[in-house]
């Protein structure tokens, strides 16, 4: 029985600090000057479709979601998250694609915290701003395909 328990723990440990460590990065910066930080949880996400409140090659994946986070920054500290952010990357995730189209750099990345979810990261830098997408859930790589159609 110990044993089975202590088992558990470590898987469920294994699923857990990684969304952590994710969450300490977005936390961290969170309330700074010119940085904006948006959380959009499960249920909001579900209620989104109704509301007409995201674009629509995003409302077709809503429901693959499990959340949602957005760092905006701007001004003085955009070098400083974007290093963060790529170390972060490096790190844990692997490289799906790179756009680099008229000044603005789209790089994407994915990890997986178990045989069903994901996590991706995307970090998009134009000129002296850099958003940092964070979703979780079980997409697909057509999904995100999707999400960066033009």
């Amino acid at each position: 029985m110990t044993k089975h328990l202590f088992i558990t723990l470590i898987a469920l440990t294994a699923i857990f600090i990684p969304a952590t460590a994710q969450d300490a990065f977005f936390d961290k910066y969170a309330g700074r000057r010119g940085v904006t930080v948006v959380t959009i949880g499960k249920e909001m996400l579900e209620m989104m479709p109704e509301v007409d409140a995201l674009p629509d090659r995003m409302e077709k994946i809503t429901d693959k979601m499990d959340r949602l986070r957005i760092l905006k920054c701007e001004g003085g500290l955009v070098r400083t998250v974007r290093d963060a952010s790529l170390a972060e990357v490096r790190n844990n995730y692997k490289k799906l694609l790179e756009i680099n189209k008229e000044g603005k750099l789209t790089s994407v990345y994915t990890r997986r915290t178990d045989r069903k979810k994901n996590v991706i990261m995307a970090i998009v830098e134009q000129r002296r701003r850099l958003t940092v997408i964070c979703v979780t859930g079980s997409m697909k790589a057509k999904d995100i395909q999707q999400l960066l159609n033009d």
